[in-house]
């Protein structure tokens, strides 16, 4: 066992690989609802074999045709076949297993059938046969047999080298051999998937990732006449880790790798692990007898990789540099972070204070650099801190800053260590005006009414009186509603906002 895989980014809500979860669900789809059936399809096509009499006038044919190529190794065997076929894999892996399989198993004709089935080269020795020429009836059977067997969805869809078609170089990604195959190739699509979606955008991924499937079987055809179907998303795949080690290049990145009994953690630039990678896929072309497609996982490999050298060269595949850098641009930030947090726990004020001002000064809307500074300053008077975490608190957007929080600071401002500052009119005024943008109306009025109580001119006073009035009344509370329409009228008995709430009021009378 030999395995090594990226293990640097992690998905997230942001970038959640919409595109990668919709082809694992195509793929998913295709498996259970048209390839489930194959059973039930292999079993209809080796018994007509049988009933038409093929095993007759082909067994003595298919014994010779066995020793001729060397066949030492069937699927009777151990399920392999000998030419490419797949992780992108073969049609012989879809056929293990059945329930006619175990019927039949013990009867000659049917154990022929399979293995007739199975090695769609032999077709080539039948119809060079002499007496197969001759015979009108072998071959009307035949040709029933093998449109049969052409309806089984590896035979239909998948590609086959020595009989190529466009539409089979695309539909062959789509196809498996079984629920493990399927598995396996879902979870590298994955791993892969979500490192490069964001990175390359999601319209260039799909398109990358469908011409890297198309280019793996393409490079097994110009090695290959095999009339054996190859299946499976392997190929796109190993296009994807092509375009991983193209898109992250010399940059160093951490990977998983697991040999035998041994595994852990490394890291090194990315792109040297292409010779690593194509090394094990020629070792295991050239050195093993598998079923795995290893023609289509290397022209995979070196296609995806030379789709994006070749887009990026020629400026055509803009990256997303924030995400493809943002660890190493988090790094500084998370390494303070846990400073101020180990400070905050171990009430290091002062410590605390400056790591504090620092994050605040650099990242003034993170949720977590907020929290913190709010659990410093709420026991620990420092009134520059309180400035600057208040600015940064009502600055920011109001998705960037938690709803709590904020309550918290309006309600407990009478007991806060900095409640000096937080009693401030302009501060105050920036809290209300926050407060009325989330709709709650018990703490604006609070706020307002601690404002109109200090009797200072404030601006845009008028208006947040007539705004925090409309909101009662939609609220049914009529108290407060009559209470805001008399200070209007009694403080600014001539401005619009006065004659605007009175009608308000008189209307929900």
């Amino acid at each position: 066992m030999f395995l090594i895989v990226p293990a640097q980014t992690a998905p997230s809500r942001k970038t959640l690989p919409y595109v990668t979860f919709l082809l694992i669900i195509v793929n998913v789809l295709v498996y259970f609802t048209y390839q489930v059936h194959d059973g039930r399809r292999i079993g209809d096509t080796v018994t007509q074999y049988v009933d038409s009499g093929l095993p007759v006038k082909e067994r003595a044919l298919f014994k010779q045709w066995e020793k001729d190529n060397a066949k030492k190794e069937t699927w009777d065997d151990d399920e392999r076949s000998d030419d490419g076929g797949g992780e992108d894999e073969e049609e012989s892996q879809p056929l293990k297993k059945r329930g006619w399989e175990t019927l039949f198993q013990q009867k000659p004709d049917f154990v022929l059938a399979r293995k007739v089935l199975m090695q769609p080269d032999f077709d080539r020795a039948v119809r060079g046969d002499a007496g197969f020429q001759k015979d009108e009836a072998w071959q009307k059977e035949r040709q029933a047999f093998e449109e049969k067997r052409d309806k089984i969805s590896f035979f239909r869809l998948g590609f086959i080298p020595g009989k190529p078609t466009w539409s089979g170089l695309f539909t062959a990604m789509f196809l498996h051999g079984d629920p493990m195959h399927l598995l396996g190739n879902m979870v590298f699509l994955f791993i892969f998937g979500f490192a490069l979606e964001v990175a390359l955008g999601r319209s260039r991924y799909l398109s990358l990732y469908l011409a890297s499937g198309v280019l793996s079987h393409a490079f097994w055809w110009m090695f290959s006449s095999s009339l054996l179907p190859g299946v499976g998303a392997s190929g796109a795949i190993s296009g994807l880790m092509g375009m991983y080690l193209a898109v992250y290049g010399l940059k160093r990145i951490r990977f998983f790798y697991w040999f035998l009994l041994f595994f852990g953690f490394f890291t090194a630039p990315a792109v040297l692990m292409l010779p690593v990678w194509l090394g094990k896929e020629l070792w295991g072309l050239l050195f093993t007898d598998t079923n795995i497609n290893y023609y289509a996982h290397i022209g995979g490999l070196v296609g995806g990789f030379a789709l994006v050298m070749a887009g990026r060269a020629l400026r055509l595949l803009p990256l997303d540099e924030d995400y493809l850098y943002e660890k190493e641009r988090a790094a500084p930030f998370k390494k303070a972070l846990v400073a101020l947090e180990k400070a905050v726990g171990e009430f290091d004020a002062d410590k605390a204070v400056v790591q504090a001002g620092a994050l605040l000064k650099s990242h003034p809307q993170d949720e977590k650099v907020l929290r913190l500074c709010y659990a410093l300053l709420r026991s620990h008077a420092d009134s520059a801190l309180m400035v600057r975490f208040v600015k940064a608190l009502l600055q920011a957007p109001a998705s960037a800053v938690p709803e709590e929080l904020l309550l918290k600071l309006v309600e407990e401002r009478d007991n806060h260590a900095n409640k000096e500052l937080l009693q401030e009119p302009q501060v105050l005024l920036a809290l209300l005006e926050r407060m009325l943008s989330l709709r709650h109306l018990d703490t604006a009025l609070s706020l307002w009414r601690e404002l109109h109580a200090k009797r200072q001119p404030l601006p845009n006073w008028p208006k947040l009186t007539l705004m925090l009035g409309k909101l009662a009344g939609q609220k049914k509370e009529m108290a407060a509603l009559g209470e805001l329409t008399e200070a209007l009228i009694r403080v600014y008995p001539r401005s619009e906002e006065a004659r605007v709430l009175h009608a308000y009021r008189q209307h929900l009378k």
